[in-house]
């Protein structure tokens, strides 16, 4: 159970770490899946967190550049 713990106390650092506003997660296929164990969707949503995208199914070249990003370190 202490690893579903740091795994939300990690979600929440980096869910506010991006700062106010709509957020987007994007995830690889391990990611997603400790991601949707340690919260639930609703949870995040309630964060901010509207939209989660797979990384495998992300090939748009195009930058947007409002966007901003947050990008947790695996240390």
């Amino acid at each position: 159970m202490r690893l579903l713990e740091i795994a939300r106390e990690y979600l929440d650092l980096c869910v506010s770490g991006a700062g106010a506003g709509i957020k987007s997660m994007l995830l690889d296929a391990e990611a997603m899946s400790t991601v949707s164990i340690a919260y639930p969707q609703s949870k995040l949503m309630a964060k901010g967190v509207y939209l989660f995208e797979k990384l495998e199914d992300h090939r748009s070249k195009e930058v947007i550049k409002t966007l901003s990003v947050y990008m947790g370190r695996n240390d």
